[in-house]
This record gives C-alpha cells, structure tokens and sequence, in this order.
C-alpha cells in the first residue's frame, strides 16, 4: 500500500476557492443585513415588546369606539322586570294632547311599541285597534312609536290602520342616539313589544313579537 503525500508544515495553506470566498462575503453581508430586520440588531430584543404594545393600543381604540356606539342603544335586558314599578312617561299623542302614565293609575294600561318600518308591527295593528275597541273603561292601550321613525311615516301608518287608542311617538326628553326616553326606560331591543301594566302600577306581562287578538287577550287575564 502505498502512503499518501503529507503536506509540508512549514507550507502556506493552500487558497480557497472562488466560490468559497463569495460565500463568505455573502454571510457576513448577510449579518449585517440581518440588523435592520425585526428581532436583530442593537434593539432586536425591544422590537417584539412594541409590536406587542401597539396591537393592544390599536385593540382598546376599536373597543372604546364600539362602546360608544353602544352607549346610545338600550342594553338587552336593562328594563323592569316583572312585578317592578313600571317607569312614568310622558307622551305627546299625535293629536297633541299630553299622556302621562301616573295618570292611568287605577287602569290596565297595555303599552305597545311600534315602528312604520316594523313588518311584524303591521300584522300585530289590526288586533291591537279591535282589543281597543271592546275592552271596557278599566283598560287603556298606548301605542309608543318608535324615535327611530320617519315622521311622516309614522302618521300614515296610524292613518292606515285606523288607530283610535292614545299614540305617539317617543320624541320627548334630553336623550340623544336612536332611542327616545320611554324605549330607553324600558329596555327596549325591539319591536313589535308589548307590556301589561297592572292598575297599581306595576308590570305584569311582557311580550315579545307581534300579538294575536287571542293572545292579547291572553295576556289581559281577568282584567280584561
């Protein structure tokens, strides 16, 4: 077997190749490049702290303008409950005569909120004028329309239906945003709504969606 040649110790080694040397200005290129990314350079360990604070900055803005919208609907479930004194309320009817609550005490009061532009409210009309018209004294109905109405449109649609029983709209207070005071104080979230106030005051029934005659009658009990 033949050894092979050793090279001489005291030689200079030998050149490295041309490619050799261009990889290696490639990295050390390549590590300073590596400086002006995110996570290197004299700051890198600070980068991912601020990216982290500014996605939290941005997340509260967006939380706080939605919340401010929010502020101007009624919460879901923030009105009286049922057997609590029912809120009094002033309402300017569409003839212009003054309705208060407080003035009904002793009376069955059946308060309906409504809108024009309320599909389901349009069903629900028919009944509510035919209860109106054959319940004795000691019931009254109300009809509250909705602020977030047309003006207009909202006299029409009392016109359309033939409304006989006390109605207006819910125009009245210092409260801004699309809901007036009444469907405020009462926690309104939609319509068609009706509520049942017994002649002390208090509520009795609330009912969602739009009603039959039977069941407005339903809802009456005995005191119809």
């Amino acid at each position: 077997m033949t050894a092979s040649p050793q090279p001489d110790p005291g030689s200079p080694p030998p050149p490295l190749p041309d490619d050799a040397t261009a990889t290696a200005e490639e990295v050390t290129r390549g590590t300073d490049d590596a400086s002006d990314r995110i996570g290197y350079g004299r700051f890198g360990r600070w980068t991912p702290l601020a990216l982290t604070l500014l996605l939290i900055a941005a997340l509260v803005a967006i939380g706080i303008a939605g919340q401010s919208d929010a502020d101007d609907l009624p919460p879901a479930g923030s009105g009286p409950h049922i057997g609590a004194l029912a809120p009094d309320f002033a309402l300017t009817q569409f003839d212009g005569r003054p309705l208060h609550l407080h003035e009904l005490r002793g009376r069955t009061v059946v308060l309906n909120f409504w809108a024009s532009w309320c599909e389901p409210c349009e069903a629900e009309m028919p009944a509510l004028q035919r209860l109106a018209a054959t319940v004795g004294d000691d019931v009254v109905l109300v009809g509250v329309g909705l602020k977030n109405d047309d003006a207009a449109d909202a006299r029409a649609f009392v016109a359309r239906y033939g409304i006989t029983y006390p109605v207006g709209r819910d125009l009245g207070g210092p409260t801004t945003g699309p809901s007036g005071p009444i469907e405020t104080a009462y926690g309104i979230v939609g319509a068609p709504t009706t509520i049942v106030i017994a002649p002390d005051g208090t509520i009795a029934t609330i009912a969602l969606g739009p009603q039959t005659e039977d069941q407005l009658r339903a809802l009456l009990g005995d005191r119809g």
